[in-house]
């Protein structure tokens, strides 16, 4: 009798479990059935395939959220709000659900259900920026600028992809207006912070904070080398120089009593500066050889020496700098010379010029044979409207063609200094 009612009880417990497997295998099966509907629907916007999803399984939230996607192309704004209710209200923590509700409920001009569900959003997704921005649009869309920024800018530093976006987007609320634009994004980041110079530079603009940032010692070297490059193409010199002299700061360089013609003796000098600021050496120029000379100098420990031995390019400097100057004043440049014997009908010369223009300010005498000695020669000028020259030592014009030049050229001691009177 006992082993009956085991064996009994045995097949009932095996039928039970066929039966629960059975069970299972039917809710997957609707389930995955309802996931490839919603799915298509989500593809092909068809309703059709959305409410085949539902009948599937009607607790799925991707059949109600692709349902709702529909209805929201139709612009039946209530019917997709309810939709999306439905989806929130089966996935209670999905932030990308919030928001699609938020979106409909935005649609239909239910602003207060909206801003709840974007600020649901917000909650369950601290560190995503969509939510933050889709709020922030919606309050500027509203006229709430100052709420708009709050959560736009906050979006932006989450995400930095977002602030092209954010700055436009205070661009077009305040206006021109660099300092209202700044307050509005305020950038945290050095990242952030690099991004809002660059619009206001593109722009022309500053702002005392930006001002502040690109001196200061976050960005790096070579960010303020491509600062520096950036603003001697916009002829923003006095920036240019301020930033650079930032850089040789952080280098370690002192900057204090710096004069006007940096390394005029040309004892620093290995490289060109990667800034386009100090000494500039065109190393590649046609039949021309540079070289650090250490005999026989005027000062200091070396002097640059140039060997001519062939057609050197006329009107390209062999060796140049950017100086700061004031404008409309008159300077007198200084300079150590030694030549030997020059063969050319183009001798080189040490010339001023306008950055911008080109236009020559000043030019020295021909550099002709001084016999391999150090004479001391100088010149005057009177600056432009911009607040930079141009030194260069170069040949700018000859009077035969072809014009070759043979022969030696040492210079040393340039230096700048204002005529004041």
């Amino acid at each position: 009798m006992n082993r009956t009612i085991s064996a009994n009880l045995n097949r009932f417990s095996g039928l039970v479990y066929f039966i629960l497997l059975g069970i299972l295998f039917l809710t997957g099966a609707r389930f995955s059935a309802s996931n490839y509907f919603a799915q298509g629907a989500m593809r092909s916007g068809s309703s059709d395939e959305a409410a085949t999803a539902i009948a599937f399984q009607s607790e799925n939230p991707g059949a109600h959220e692709a349902f709702g996607v529909e209805l929201l192309k139709r612009n039946e704004f209530a019917s997709a709000s309810e939709a999306f209710s439905r989806a929130v209200s089966l996935s209670p923590s999905n932030y990308r659900l919030w928001l699609r509700l938020a979106s409909s409920q935005l649609l239909g001009g239910d602003v207060s259900s909206a801003e709840s569900a974007y600020l649901r959003a917000i909650e369950l997704a601290p560190a995503y920026s969509l939510p933050r921005m889709e709020l922030g649009r919606m309050y500027l869309e509203l006229g709430q600028r100052e709420k708009a920024f709050e959560y736009l800018a906050s979006a932006a530093r989450l995400d930095q992809s977002q602030y092209a976006e954010v700055l436009k987007s205070a661009n077009a609320a305040f206006g021109d207006d660099p300092d209202a634009i700044e307050r509005a994004v305020a950038p945290v980041s050095i990242k952030g912070k690099s991004i809002v110079a660059w619009y206001f530079l593109d722009r022309s603009w500053m702002t005392e904070k930006t001002h502040e940032f690109l001196l200061s010692g976050e960005p790096n070297v070579d960010e303020k080398n491509t600062v520096i490059r950036f603003l001697k193409e916009k002829r923003n010199y006095t920036l240019a120089r301020d930033v650079w002299l930032s850089r040789l700061a952080t280098d370690g360089v002192s900057t204090s009593g710096m004069p006007i013609i940096i390394d005029g003796s040309f004892e620093a000098v290995t490289e060109n500066d990667p800034s386009g600021l100090g000494w500039q050496i065109d190393w590649k120029i046609s039949a021309t050889s540079i070289a650090l000379d250490r005999k026989d100098i005027p000062s200091g420990s070396v002097a640059l020496k140039i060997r001519f031995a062939g057609n050197a390019e006329l009107r390209r400097p062999v060796v140049a700098q950017i100086a700061f100057v004031e404008p409309g004043q008159h300077y007198t440049l200084q300079y150590a010379v030694r030549a030997g014997e020059i063969i050319s009908a183009g001798l080189p010369v040490l010339l001023v010029s306008d950055p911008a223009t080109n236009a020559i300010l000043g030019r020295s005498e021909p550099i002709a044979d001084t016999k391999g000695t150090w004479v001391r020669r100088s010149l005057t000028f009177k600056a432009s409207d911009e607040s930079a020259v141009l030194i260069s030592f170069q040949r700018p014009d000859c009077t035969s063609e072809p014009c070759p030049i043979f022969g030696e050229v040492s210079i040393d001691d340039i230096s700048l200094t204002p005529n004041r009177l």
